[in-house]
């Protein structure tokens, strides 16, 4: 059930607080959206394809299904990798990485699991298309694929090594590699709805008890 409040004042302060946040997220994601269309369809089309079709309903299309596999799996193997970085320096003797939290909401009851879960579907898809920005520009100034995915790659990069506070230099690098690796290889071969369904299961598993 909701909190309510006996003060109008601090509902109508929650009230606009609700109606910020949801707008910001709303127009963020618009932007976003915005500037990546025209380089995308000018220049790697294909990475609209499944997005597109999901919006116009086609929830069973071959290529939605092949797509949503492809970014479970990525998401699913980049949890794994998460859990492997901070477990594998037990192995060789080293201190071991931050231990793996569980978000307490998802302890809560279905309906509060499912509503973080929800509340997770924004900040996903600002980060697919953030990413997917970051390819197409990269794709339209070099002409190249390789351009774009070396400029999503240097940006992934970037937001990873922004996230660890990891002393072991080379445990980050190497988990920083695959990570990008298998983002990239979902944004590549799933295109955009692959990417935002990678991350979205990442950040799901690595919140779950």
């Amino acid at each position: 059930s909701g909190k309510h409040y006996a003060s109008p004042q601090i509902a109508n302060d929650r009230l606009l607080e609700f109606i910020a946040h949801a707008v910001t997220n709303t127009g963020t994601t618009w932007i976003l959206y915005i500037a990546l269309e025209p380089w995308v369809r000018r220049y790697t089309p294909n990475l609209l394809i499944s997005w597109t079709r999901v919006f116009a309903g086609q929830l069973l299309d071959p290529r939605v299904g092949r797509d949503v596999l492809i970014g479970i799996g990525a998401g699913v193997g980049v949890a794994l990798v998460n859990v492997g970085f901070n477990l594998l320096p037990l192995l060789t003797g080293n201190a071991s990485g931050q231990p793996r939290a569980t978000n307490l909401q998802m302890l809560l009851g279905a309906s509060s699991a499912i509503g973080y879960i929800l509340r997770l579907i924004p900040n996903n898809l600002q980060n697919g298309l953030f990413f997917a920005v970051a390819f197409g520009v990269g794709r339209a100034v070099t002409g190249r694929v390789w351009g774009g995915i070396l400029a999503a790659a240097g940006l992934l990069t970037f937001f990873v090594v922004g996230q660890s506070d990891s002393s072991a230099v080379l445990f980050t690098l190497g988990f920083t590699v695959v990570f990008v690796a298998l983002l990239l290889t979902s944004l590549f071969y799933g295109g955009l709805l692959s990417l935002v369904l990678a991350f979205f299961v990442n950040q799901i598993l690595n919140n779950a008890p």
